[in-house]
């Protein structure tokens, strides 16, 4: 929970600084923040492997390249949350655990997947979750 609740702060402050739609007001009037749509995803990992890539594992979809020394936190999305969430996006994934926080969109997924994420990992890292939440910060 100490985890969770570190999370949601380090949320907060970013919002505060960055998030356009915040507008601020005098003490007698609440602060409005306009949320952006939650969806419940499947999550599971991915590596940059050739047998989980196409013929070009280190370069994604949005042709960024990968540092297998160095990952980031990068993800892929299936094809339909595209109407949702664009390349180079953050979003943030909860019900994780260890995983949750900011990952950025740099790749898409087969279009065979339905509301799925695929967190990118380092090898020999295998896992899967059912109703992740995730949204756009």
């Amino acid at each position: 929970m100490e985890y969770d609740s570190k999370i949601l702060l380090l949320c907060l402050i970013f919002l505060t600084f960055t998030y356009p739609d915040i507008t601020y007001s005098s003490k007698s009037e609440p602060i409005t923040i306009t949320a952006t749509r939650i969806h419940k995803v499947t999550a599971t990992v991915y590596h940059a492997t050739y047998k989980q890539t196409d013929s070009t594992p280190l370069i994604t979809a949005d042709g960024s390249k990968i540092n297998p020394r160095n990952l980031q936190r990068w993800c892929a999305i299936s094809k339909d949350l595209e109407k949702y969430y664009s390349m180079g996006d953050t979003i943030v994934v909860s019900g994780t655990k260890h995983m949750d926080g900011m990952w950025i969109i740099h790749d898409r997924m087969h279009h065979r997947w339905k509301s799925k994420i695929d967190l990118l990992v380092k090898p020999n890292y295998l896992n899967k979750w059912d109703s992740i939440k995730i949204h756009k910060l």
